[in-house]
This record gives structure tokens, sequence and C-alpha cells, in this order.
């Protein structure tokens, strides 16, 4: 029976092809078809496949010989385990060197970054414009797409998220890597292949722990982004600017109450979850180096944290001092919405010369203010309008300048050493005990 019908569909099948036959003409298949490799193009340049379950990232200067040697070093290692490890390429911007990372993610975004870095890797040093271009097209890139990359610096946002992530996951310097989110501990140059090996095995080894744990395999990557492998950081206060020896020992006191930052200078959105406070005098370059660590730690968390200026000196001082009356210029160029321009420009002559109140004027040519609104401003301020501030703050629990406060929390001196304000924060952004628990990548249970 199942051959009499398979028979009959055969036959089937003769009659209606001599049917389409009797119509016409058999179609052939184009001759000219042909079968076109698809890879994906833009961002970041990567090698591995998507899902493996160790990405290897790495921050390097693009050209440089002992960032080319690492990035070979890697790509051993990656084809080594091509099943297992994904390579991400993040290349930095240097001391203003823009030219080769902008020409390398335009590459990228025609899908040609591994040609150009096989272009580049002539180890000649230094390459100038018109030889970049020339190496650029002679990979098929047209110079005149990355020209117009260089012009409108369309990659710079990536460059800067780039350096941000490096910086956040705790990287040491440049060329350096992180094995699914960690830093390696030691300098990346100084590793054997048999310690990138070792790196390569650990990481693997904790993705599987992952897995076993319950974590899908997509939600793997947000797994490593919660398991950051911070180093011990020790707080390192700075310089109190008063005499007073009569300093707080131990564990740094919470603010006895809050403080009102309205009218105040501030860098960051309003509604950042997390706000760092610090309390000095313009004048001094010890609140010069506060701010100008601040202001760089910040920028690592460009919507989840803000800093914020508040004037601290001797309110014994005279309200014509020069303390008092930078600090009122310091609160009208707020009003007059140039707040936290006013403190970079502040901080920027008083790391080069002494600030007073005759360095207003200069501040108010170097921002192209209206001299005649911020004088205008600073009549109706009250003299020791900043005292007020001071008196506030000394309510709250703030007894010296400078002060950083950090979550409550008061540091005397502030804190002298980047990275553990930078931890400070992170830890802020930690969820607490009273917060919603975090999703739960476990599989589900049935």
């Amino acid at each position: 029976m199942m051959r009499a019908a398979l028979i009959s569909a055969v036959a089937l099948c003769a009659s209606v092809a001599r049917a389409r036959a009797d119509d016409g003409p058999v179609l052939q298949p184009r001759p000219n078809i042909v079968r076109i490799e698809h890879a994906a193009i833009g961002g970041a340049p990567t090698m591995g496949p998507a899902d493996a379950l160790v990405t290897v990232e790495l921050f390097f200067i693009a050209g440089a010989p002992q960032s080319r040697a690492v990035l070979g070093r890697l790509i051993a290692l990656a084809e080594r385990h091509p099943r297992r490890v994904r390579l991400v390429l993040r290349p930095l911007e240097r001391q203003g060197q823009i030219l080769v990372p902008e020409a390398l993610l335009e590459a990228a975004a025609h899908g040609k970054a591994w040609e150009l870095l096989d272009a580049l890797d002539d180890g000649q040093g230094p390459i100038s414009r018109d030889d970049l271009l020339a190496r650029i097209a002679a990979i098929g890139v047209d110079p005149q797409r990355v020209i117009a990359a260089w012009d409108d610096e369309r990659h710079k946002p990536a460059l800067d998220a780039n350096e941000r992530r490096r910086v956040r996951r705790y990287a040491q310097g440049v060329p350096d890597a992180l094995f699914n989110g960690r830093s390696v501990r030691r300098p990346l140059p100084s590793l054997s292949d048999d310690d990138l090996e070792e790196a390569y095995r650990d990481a693997y080894a904790r993705a599987q722990g992952f897995l076993a744990d319950g974590v899908p395999r997509a939600a793997l990557a947000a797994a490593f982004e919660r398991d950051l492998d911070r180093p011990t950081t020790m707080f390192v206060p700075g310089a109190v600017e008063d005499d007073d020896d009569d300093l707080p020992d131990g564990e740094p006191a919470l603010m006895a109450g809050a403080i009102d930052t309205t009218g105040l200078p501030s860098l960051g959105p309003a509604a950042a979850p997390v706000e760092v406070l610090v309390f000095c005098d313009l004048t001094q370059r010890g609140c010069h180096r506060q701010l100008a660590s601040a202001a760089r730690v910040i920028e690592l968390f460009p919507t989840e944290a803000r800093v914020v200026w508040s004037p601290w000196y001797s309110i014994a001082q005279d309200v014509s001092s020069d303390s008092d009356q930078v600090a009122r210029a310091a609160l009208c160029a707020t009003a007059l919405e140039v707040g936290w321009e006013w403190v970079t420009a502040a901080v920027s002559r008083g790391q080069r010369r002494s600030l007073d109140a005759r360095s207003i004027g200069d501040l108010v040519d170097d921002l192209q203010l209206d001299r005649g609104r911020l004088d205008a401003c600073m009549e109706r301020l009250a003299p020791g309008a900043g005292r007020v501030r001071i008196a506030r703050a000394a309510q709250a629990g703030i007894i010296h300048g400078p002060t950083v406060v950090v979550g409550g929390r008061i540091y005397v001196g502030g804190v002298a050493e980047p990275r553990v304000l930078q931890s400070l924060i992170e830890d802020e952004l930690e969820p607490g005990l009273l917060e919603r628990a975090a999703p739960d990548y476990r599989a589900p249970t049935r």
C-alpha cells in the first residue's frame, strides 16, 4: 500500500513538472548569485561567540607597542579556546591622541576593525595622519568617512565610556583586561601566557558556578556585573586646613541633620541617588584638590551621583575677607546658572596661583560673565551669607574643613584617595537591607 502511494506521488510530481514545462520555459538559477557572509558591524570590535562563558575585555591604546603585544597574546588565548572565550576590544584615548582610536571605531562601524589593527601592526612607532589615512584606504574604508568621524567626534562618547568602565571595574592601568568583569591583580604586560591561561580558567570556573546556581546563560553578563571583586581600600584623609588638633577618632560620624543644598554649585543630576558634599574654602589649595578629585570620580557615575560644594571657613573672619567674598561670588555665580563652571575655574586658577578677592574679576573674564550682574547679586546677597551656610553645616556636625560627606558620614580632611571616594559611592549604590530585593536570576522551581 505504502509503495503504491509513493509511486502515485512520484507520478503526480512528474505530471506537474510536464504541465509547467508546457506552460513556458523552465526558470534557471541566476548565474550571478554570490553567497555573502554577514558580519555584525558597529560597536566594540569582538572575536569569538557572543554566548562564550568567558568574556575578556581589553583596554588598550591602538597601535602602541605594549598594547600590541598584549593584544596578540589575548588573540592567541581566544584561538586556543574558540568556543569558550569572547574577546572584546575597548580602545582608549590618551594624552589627546584620538586619531587612531577614532579611526579604529569608525573602521569597526564598517566591519574592518581587525583589518586596520593588522595594518597598524608594523612596529614602526607613531603613525602620521596621512599614513593612517593611506592604510585606512588600503583596507577598503573611505578615508573621508574617518575624516568626518574626526571632525564631529562621533566616537568620543564610546571612548569616554570605555575609560569609565575601566576605572569603575578597578582595572589597574593601560593596557589592562577584565575577565568576566574582574580585573587582573598585576600589570597585564607582566603576565605570562600561563598567567593568562590561569585567569581564563578561573573565569570559566566562576561562570560554571553561576550556571550551577541556576543563573540562566543569557543572564550571565548581569551576574558578572553584580559580582564585583573590589580591591581593599583604606580611608586616607586629606589635610585639615585649620589649626585645631581636636580631630575626631575612629569611625566617621553621621551628620546630625540634613543640609539644604539649594543654591549651591553642583555637578551631576539633581535627582542622583548619591550626593557628595564638599565643605571647604575656595581660597585654599586643599579645597581645590578635594574638588578636582571629586569631579573626576563623579564623572564615573554620570546618572548616579553628584558633587556639591558648600563654603567652609572660620566665621571669626570679617565679612570683607577673601574667603567670604569668594564664597559669595560662587553663590552668585550659581544664581546666574554657572555655579559649577565658576568652581571649576576657581580650582583651575587656584592650582596655579593664590586665589583671593582680586581673583573674582579674573574668573569673570575666564567665564565671559557680565560683571555688572555678578556685582548686583553680591550687593543683594548680604555680607556674611556664606557664614549662614557655615552655621547650618556646623549644626549638622561639620567642624573642620575640608570635609567630605558621603551617605551622611563625615570624612574630616576630605578623601585624599579617589578610589576610596569611588568605593564610598558604590557602597551607597548597593541595595540596603530595607530595599526591595534585586531580581533573582535563578531558574523557577516547579
